[in-house]
């Protein structure tokens, strides 16, 4: 990003503050050209029962952003606990991480998302989640959904049957 091609080691940067050692934490790193700020926040993570497609047409988040204020407000306005986000008839991701659709045991990830997440690659990478186009109207060919990102990895995510999901 900004025409920078040096990598930056953020081990380097990292300095946990005192008391929170131990815990699972979000470490946020705000930049542009530089780094403009870090915070650290304990990890809650949220139960997740009930979900609700919405249209995501304007929405393009190819690198995550500092502002999420659109995504919140479509998360706030469905009243559920979680977003799942539809482009052009295709299945993305949900608010707040990529999505895992399962069928007789195999893992399968939409080839639309909106951030291709590092644990989603990672998952990828070592064939353990197949990229799929998946259009909203074949939700119903798989059995359960899983949310995941970096701080829920699929054995820390809930399978969420696809009859919780409320469809446009």
């Amino acid at each position: 990003m900004f025409g920078i091609s040096e990598t930056l080691d953020l081990v380097k940067l990292l300095d946990i503050p005192e008391g929170m050692a131990g815990r699972t934490l979000r470490w946020r790193v705000d930049y542009g050209r530089e780094i403009s700020g870090m915070q650290y926040d304990p990890y809650e993570p949220v139960d997740i029962r009930k979900l609700r497609v919405v249209d995501g047409r304007d929405i393009t988040y190819t690198f995550k952003f500092a502002d999420r204020s659109l995504l919140e407000s479509m998360r706030a306005a469905a009243g559920t606990d979680e977003i799942l986000i539809v482009k052009d008839g295709c299945l993305t991701d949900a608010s707040r991480a990529n999505l895992v659709f399962i069928r007789a045991g195999r893992w399968y990830t939409p080839d639309t998302p909106l951030l291709a997440g590092t644990r989603r690659q990672s998952l990828i990478d070592r064939g353990q989640l197949l990229e799929q186009h998946i259009p909203l109207k074949n939700i119903r060919d798989y059995e359960s959904l899983m949310l995941i990102n970096a701080l829920r990895p699929p054995d820390r995510a809930t399978a969420i049957p696809v009859t919780a999901i409320q469809t446009i």
